[in-house]
């Protein structure tokens, strides 16, 4: 099928998708029909000439020729619309690097193309195309400092489904000074192992519902539910190079039946896996939700950093004016030099106690809080599992109030468990997000009981 299943494309007059299309056959890459629609939706154009959708999004199974879309997309950047610089980014260097020699290909077997060329650069890790009027197409495996000190044009994200915050945070603010940028997300449903999926995961949630004025969503998918995974239908669907690259005949052979009926829904079918959505607690965390909850007693902040320490996150709980115990996520930013400072203010303004776990990264700021006059409650590994406990308990009994915090969030949606003995903490290795909010909401929710004694004489607003 060559429509896609869901698509969600802000309203355009005109499009440059037809000419990058005939761009790409000039050089030998014929596109499918489902290929020369993604690129029509992709490049509409406002009345002024830039871009309706200065943001991407492509879900497609793998073999489908999805590398096509994004080879076509960088020719045409570099010889059709003059973007001084395109970047293409993916997770593997490998990837990288077969993308790189497949355009090197097309473009050395152009004259008209090759004519244009100035240079083309082949070492490991430099791979490149430069026009002789400076345009650049290159190439680049991701990392938590990939594309510093670039002002990139338009940015091809491969392998979303591996794509990192730290990552997206280094290469995305290079667009920011440019004048018509486009970034794309291309990917698969994410797997067990692909533990950077918040970006890729919140992309198609933006997508699906089309609520996003700037992007345009394009999904090749059987749908929601695993369902009847022999129905060739439902492969067709989520297949569309199906009896153009892929065969019914392959995947009978070789993958129905024989993949795990969850790894076929996935990798065939692009089926994210059920409940993925929900979280460690399930639909209850939305059922506690509660806009405009606010602090009337004594002050628990909730201190953590990330496993690799990029980031530092301060939640606050209380008591609200129900009972329930409110979270708040105060601050959660880059690096962890700042922490000491910002607890002690807080502390300090609200006769906030203060908890941190003596296990984790964050252990290393009690000493200098200690020095600062702060009063930390240093909470050892059973602490945390029992904070953890807690927690879920009081999600699942609509103990918690939260104000949907964008970052805890997502720490609650990529949160895994770690065993404990015959308990569980949250696992900050085995999580597919930074968990570090969600960590400080547990350990302040848990600190919260010990609060009777303080005063507090006001409605605390952070």
């Amino acid at each position: 099928m060559q429509p896609p299943r869901i698509r969600h494309v802000p309203t355009y007059s005109k499009s440059a998708g037809d000419d990058a299309t005939a761009l790409a056959a000039t050089a030998g890459l014929r596109l499918d029909p489902w290929q020369q629609l993604v690129l029509r939706d992709a490049l509409g154009e406002r009345e002024d000439g830039n871009w309706t959708s200065p943001q991407v999004g492509l879900l497609v199974a793998r073999q489908n020729g999805k590398s096509a879309v994004l080879e076509a997309r960088a020719l045409a950047g570099l010889f059709l619309f003059d973007e001084p610089l395109i970047v293409y980014s993916a997770h593997r260097f490998k990837t990288a690097s077969e993308v790189f020699k497949r355009i090197k290909a097309m473009v050395e077997g152009s004259p008209v193309l090759m004519d244009r060329v100035k240079q083309i650069r082949t070492g490991s890790g430099g791979e490149s195309i430069e026009l002789k009027n400076g345009n650049r197409l290159i190439f680049i495996a991701r990392s938590n400092s990939s594309g510093r000190g670039l002002s990139v044009d338009t940015l091809l994200l491969d392998e979303a489904q591996e794509l990192s915050d730290i990552e997206l945070s280094a290469i995305l603010p290079t667009m920011s000074a440019r004048p018509n940028p486009q970034v794309w997300y291309t990917g698969t449903v994410p797997g067990p192992d692909d533990r950077n999926s918040e970006v890729w995961t919140n992309v198609r949630d933006k997508g699906r519902t089309g609520d996003d004025a700037y992007l345009a969503w394009l999904e090749w998918s059987a749908g929601e539910d695993i369902g009847d995974l022999d129905d060739q239908a439902r492969w067709a669907q989520s297949n569309p190079a199906l009896g153009l690259r892929v065969t019914n005949e392959f995947i009978e052979a070789n993958e129905y039946g024989v993949l795990p009926d969850d790894s076929f829904a996935r990798e065939r079918l692009s089926i994210w896996p059920s409940g993925s959505n929900a979280g460690i607690f399930g639909s209850a965390w939305d059922e506690c939700l509660q806009a405009g909850s606010t602090i009337t007693g004594p002050v628990a902040l909730g201190v953590a950093v990330s496993l690799h320490r990029e980031y530092g996150a301060i939640c606050a709980a209380g008591r609200n004016a129900e009972g329930r115990i409110h979270l708040e996520v105060v601050e959660y930013r880059r690096g962890t030099s700042w922490l000491a400072d910002r607890v002690a203010e807080l502390a300090a303004t609200h006769n906030a106690s203060v908890v941190i776990d003596g296990r984790g990264p964050a252990s290393s700021l009690i000493d200098p809080l200690d020095s600062m006059g702060v009063r930390v409650t240093t909470a050892a590994t059973s602490d945390a599992v029992t904070a953890a406990a807690n927690i879920y308990d009081l999600v699942q009994n609509e103990g918690i109030a939260h104000l949907g915090h964008l970052d805890l969030d997502a720490a609650v949606l990529g949160a895994r468990k770690r065993d404990v003995g015959d308990r569980w903490a949250f696992g900050r290795k085995t999580s597919i997000a930074d968990i570090s909010p969600l960590e400080a909401a547990s350990l302040a929710a848990w600190d919260v009981n010990n609060l009777a004694d303080i005063d507090v004489l006001a409605t605390i607003n952070f």
